[in-house]
């Protein structure tokens, strides 16, 4: 999932990867969930949804 600059991806384990969108591979980071997931991370309003198999996260921005 692109958003920004970066691109998303998480595992079937429960290990979101994200890494900058350019054509030189540049890792930025590792966040596990602690849980297993199936699904696709999902984009809205600017904000990145996650289902895992006992969670539905939700990432955003806070503005200061």
């Amino acid at each position: 999932m692109l958003s920004g600059d970066n691109w998303y991806t998480i595992t079937q384990g429960g290990d979101c990867f994200i890494f900058k969108a350019n054509p030189k591979f540049q890792f930025v980071s590792l966040n596990p969930l602690g849980e297993r997931s199936n699904s696709s991370i999902v984009p809205s309003k600017g904000d990145l949804f996650i289902r895992t198999h006992k969670s539905l996260w939700c990432i955003a921005k806070v503005e200061e």
